[in-house]
């Protein structure tokens, strides 16, 4: 079966593709809808919907700083929608929370311990943040200069933060390990489990 995925950035992508893989190995990614951010997918939610009778999507946004998961997709879509075509998940906080959930895989990839990485992720206001000060705590040189900011630089991020949680993610992440950590984590995964 053909699905649409709708995501913010790189990262979300390969995080959804994975728990497909695992999940649902039945279901065929066609299209792929990403720009940077959220505001693609708020502005152009009612066009996937509608789309959604011809073929299901999957829309994969972060929660970021409002207070509930059901309040964005109301907002957004104006409705909560009950059809097993569309799938509008969303990731408390940011999708990095769902990838530190599988703490022993994450500590191995940072060589941390795993009591460092948080028991409840989906409780971090800002799981980047969090994240970052892991990478800090690695002993691994590349890793650090891939994700970790430059200093002097005006950014958030290192040169390769997408392209080294990807590996990550395609690698060692173990979405259901992961879920046992995650409810929002969790309920992402039944939801892909019941798509039409």
């Amino acid at each position: 079966m053909y699905i649409n995925l709708v995501v913010e950035d790189l990262l979300s992508e390969y995080t959804v593709r994975k728990i497909l893989s695992v999940v649902r190995p039945d279901l065929v990614v066609k299209s792929v809808y990403m720009e940077a951010g959220f505001g693609y997918i708020k502005s152009n939610i009612k066009k996937f919907w509608k789309a959604s009778q011809h073929i299901p999507f999957v829309v994969l946004a972060d929660l970021d700083n409002e207070i509930c998961a059901p309040s964005r997709v109301l907002n957004w879509l104006g409705f909560i929608p009950s059809t097993g075509r569309f799938a509008f998940r969303i990731a408390v906080h940011e999708t990095e929370s769902w990838l530190m959930a599988d703490r022993r895989s994450f500590s191995d990839f940072l060589g941390i311990s795993e009591r460092l990485v948080p028991i409840d992720p989906d409780e971090l206001l800002n799981p980047k943040e969090k994240l970052l000060n892991l990478v800090k705590r690695s002993r691994k040189r590349s890793l650090k200069e891939d994700i970790l900011p430059l200093a002097g630089k005006h950014v958030t991020v290192g040169p390769a933060y997408n392209l080294s949680l990807v590996k990550y993610v395609s690698e060692s992440w173990n979405p259901q390990r992961a879920a046992e950590c995650s409810k929002s984590l969790h309920k992402t995964i039944r939801a892909l489990q019941l798509l039409q």
